[in-house]
């Protein structure tokens, strides 16, 4: 072996001809880096959404546990100093964490004193960039902004006055001071307010009342036995866990998009694994005489093989490093495009965070893809007989062509079924691995049946007239990569079908369960109208102001805010009659009547799952007024934006019971015959003089609104799924590609024997047509079982029961699809065959 060079001369000549072939080498590194850029994006776009909750979170300091309200209900103004007297603690902060509205931005207000130093929290005077002079007898009180904050208000240099508005009241402030610190600057990505503890209270409408209490437990103390030491001081209204639960419900919240994007990605990396096994094997072929004489020189098997899949690690390693920096900017588009309900349901914003293991793990994903798509051809290469790789048709296709496989069938039949089962009775990750097996299994299956599929594509073409039997006869001869090219057109046709026609499924169950949303002729809130829940509330005094606007009939305030029930972040509903939040509205007469009396709530089926609950049930909700024992009302099929799901009731228990006094939005309806237009435009004058930003929609407007949020966290998949179908038609492009230097001798005796160019490019064109046609069909029928598997597991999921039809519109898409991947991918290997010597065709072997 020495007289061979060695296995890295080898690999260092195999590498040769990767430089050499620079088009079909740019085809498998955009095919690996299209997997290696989806693992870093999503991995980017899971980190981005929780690191914001975990800055915060690690912004408070060493701390052991948090005291709270129920719901954000404020605690009492001696909370703190009945914790800090418990034997075990060392020290106890009182903090505000609360949400105000600043120059018609929801941003964060954070408060603490001279106690949050014991627990080294990380706001410091050092953190504060003075901005501001002001003096004892400026009014406006003076705050520090973050660095977003700062300037989206244009303060620095000169400050900035502006209001907070806390719900009730806006109070005047100056930006004095902008936070400077590293992570601290970039809690909520920057937009929020600092200020001393009293000042914040103030500004939160809660003078003397804190958020939260922060516990640093003494060493060597039980968390189990201090949790229960401060619930016992603290009284029954209030709630002690961990601080790190905002962590654990955020984690729960980008899960969804975790689970997602983890079966687009594994399509994506089955993708670029055809386009790297295709690229080998044409390696491979065109190589055939060199590979054989190494073989008579005493290379081993071995040897061949190993060089073969150096060359496709090398290959992974450039492709995957592409992958990483594209991966990168798709990552920042895609939190730039998280629906805004979304980042609200997480708590705070998310700025766009990348870890460096990350970005290996992109590397590393998208190498080990590579090599495993690369084993097939090397093992394949490496035993072919010296004399056979004389041969002119090439590695492949050596030997007789493969009828039916019924190991290969039978074994993609049952796993298969394998993955229908375990998206039937299966849970998160076994879900996700259910669906994955059903893709492979097909097509494992379809590896049985190879030859009849090369068959079906040769049939197809058959009838395309006298080029199309020309066609036909070449792919007969080629079943192996007739099948390979087929499953590449079957895999992107079957993914726009499984995801178009899921979502549109999914779209039209939400809008039919949220349609009562609609109904008010408007609706004036203090929130955008793709913000939900509008926490942020309006004194109730509103209700007799816009009634009292000619043309107004009835006004019906309601609310909704973020609380934790069992460990997970839930939505609390609060309404009055008639209701229109789908979670009330959609109920039987008898069941709503008890929900708006207030003898019974009702809750999503979400929250039943997750609670072990059913209608007639009695469940115990933690209030600020203490437990409260609730008999459930009914459960009901309505899409809520955090994992947890949602719980209504009447809109005074909600003031009463968590300390929300107002409402967060007013439906207003009118009169008949007034004029909507004038009616609206009061409304609108009306909340223009408020002092604080408000909103005025019609119902039609909230609805889709509604709508819009969940299209575009739909759009985030449809986006990668695109990816995907891009590298479907490389694929195809790819191994056009090798049945064109498969056939050159073939190729140029049709040229020879007078056979011109336009019918050589027709016989090409029509190759890739047929193959497009029977791919096209599988690639419908694979969609139409993802397409169900993706309802079922939608369901198991997030709890939200999606109603399964068949629409056109997918398939259609699909249909287009298939025939824009085969145009575009023929079009580069019919110009070849078309260009190719006669001389130089005619003697290739």
């Amino acid at each position: 072996m020495t007289k061979l060079g060695g296995l890295p001369g080898l690999a260092a000549v195999n590498l040769r001809h990767l430089k050499d072939h620079p088009g079909r080498t740019a085809l498998s590194l955009v095919g690996i880096a299209a997997g290696s850029a989806l693992v870093v994006a999503m991995l980017g776009l899971i980190g981005s959404l929780t690191s914001g909750v975990d800055r915060l979170v690690t912004s408070v300091g060493h701390v052991d546990l948090q005291v709270s309200g129920p719901g954000g209900a404020p605690l009492p103004a001696d909370a703190a100093g009945r914790v800090a007297a418990v034997p075990g603690v060392a020290a106890a902060s009182p903090i505000v964490r609360s949400s105000v509205v600043v120059a018609g931005e929801r941003v964060l207000l954070l408060g603490a004193d001279e106690r949050a130093q014991a627990i080294n929290a990380g706001v410091t005077p050092a953190c504060l960039h003075a901005t501001h002079e002001t003096s004892a007898a400026d009014e406006a009180t003076p705050v520090a902004a973050g660095p977003a904050l700062a300037r989206h208000l244009r303060a620095p240099g000169n400050g900035a006055r502006t209001a907070v508005y806390n719900g009730s009241t806006a109070v005047p402030v100056v930006v004095a001071a902008t936070v400077t610190c590293g992570d601290i600057s970039r809690i909520n990505d920057g937009w929020f307010l600092a200020a001393p503890l009293s000042v914040a209270e103030a500004l939160s409408g809660q003078p003397g009342q804190p958020d939260a209490v922060l516990v640093r437990t003494a060493p060597r103390t039980s968390t189990s036995e201090m949790t229960a030491r401060v619930q016992a001081a603290a009284g029954p209204g209030v709630i002690v866990g961990s601080p790190r639960q905002a962590l654990h419900e955020a984690r729960e919240e980008a899960q969804i998009f975790q689970q997602g994007s983890l079966l687009v990605v594994s399509l994506a990396l089955v993708v670029g694994g055809f386009l790297v096994f295709n690229t080998v094997s044409m390696a491979a072929l065109e190589r055939r005489r060199e590979l054989a004489t190494l073989r008579a020189l005493g290379a081993r098997r071995r040897t061949v093989a190993a060089v073969v899949v150096a060359e496709a690690a090398a290959l992974g390693v450039l492709g995957s490093a592409i992958g990483v920096v594209a991966g990168v900017l798709a990552g920042r588009a895609a939190v730039a495009s998280v629906p805004r309900v979304l980042v609200q349901a997480v708590g705070v914003r998310p700025s766009f965070t990348i870890a460096p293991w990350q970005l290996a793990a992109g590397v590393a994903v998208g190498t080990a893809a590579t090599i495993v798509a690369a084993l097939m051809p090397a093992r394949a290469v490496s035993r072919v007989p010296p004399v056979d790789a004389m041969r002119p048709e090439g590695v492949l296709e050596a030997g007789d062509a493969p009828g039916t496989k019924p190991v290969a069938l039978v074994g993609g039949i049952a796993a298969l079924a394998a993955g229908y089962l375990l998206c039937a009775i299966g849970q998160d990750s076994v879900l996700i691995a259910g669906f994955v097996l059903t893709n492979v299994g097909f097509i494992i299956a379809t590896v049985g049946v190879m030859g009849p599929i090369a068959s079906s594509v040769a049939r197809v073409a058959d009838r395309m007239g006298r080029v199309g039997r020309l066609a036909g006869a070449g792919l007969e001869r080629s079943p192996r990569r007739v099948w390979a090219t087929t499953v590449a057109v079957v895999v992107g046709v079957g993914i726009v079908v499984t995801f178009r026609g899921s979502v549109q499924n999914e779209l039209d169950t939400f809008s039919r369960s949220i349609a009562s949303l609609g109904r008010p002729d408007l609706v004036v809130t203090t929130a955008r109208a793709e913000d939900f829940p509008p926490e942020v509330t309006m004194s109730k005094d509103w209700v007799d102001r816009i009634r009292a606007v000619p043309g107004v009939a009835s006004v019906r305030a309601a609310q909704a805010f973020y609380a934790s029930i069992a460990g997970r972040r839930v939505i609390i509903e609060g309404v009055q009659d008639p209701p229109t939040v789908p979670l009330v509205a959609n109920l039987p007469a008898a069941a709503r009547a008890d929900v708006l009396a207030g003898r019974a709530i009702s809750i999503t089926r979400t929250f039943a799952q997750a609670n072990g609950l059913h209608a007639g049930d009695t469940f115990v909700l933690s209030t600020a007024s203490g437990p409260q024992r609730l008999r459930i009302a009914a459960v009901v099929n309505v899409l809520m934006p955090v994992p947890g799901g949602g719980v209504a009731m009447a809109l005074d228990r909600v003031e009463q019971w968590y300390g929300r006094p107002g409402a967060g939005w007013l439906e207003v309806y009118e009169r008949p015959g007034a004029d909507p237009a004038a009616v609206r435009r009061q409304v609108g004058n009306l909340a223009n003089q408020a002092g604080f930003p408000m909103w005025v929609y019609s119902g039609s407007e909230i609805l889709t609104a509604s709508r819009r949020s969940l299209n575009q966290s739909a759009g985030i998949f449809l986006a990668m799924q695109w990816v995907v179908v891009g590298a479907t038609a490389l694929a195809v492009l790819n191994t056009l590609l090798i049945s064109v230097v498969e056939r050159r001798r073939e190729l140029g005796i049709l040229r020879a024997i007078g056979t011109s160019r336009r019918r050589v490019r027709r016989m090409v064109a029509t190759e890739a047509l047929a193959i497009g046609a029977v791919g096209g069909a599988l690639g419908v029928l694979l969609g139409l079982s993802g397409h169900y598997v993706a309802v079922v597991a939608y369901r198991k999921l997030v709890g939200f029961t999606v109603r399964y039809e068949l629409v056109a519109v997918p398939i259609v898409v699909a249909v287009i699809s298939a025939a824009a991947i085969v145009v575009f991918a023929s079009l580069a290997p019919a110009w070849r065959a078309a260009r190719l010597n006669v001389v130089e065709a005619i003697g290739y072997e």
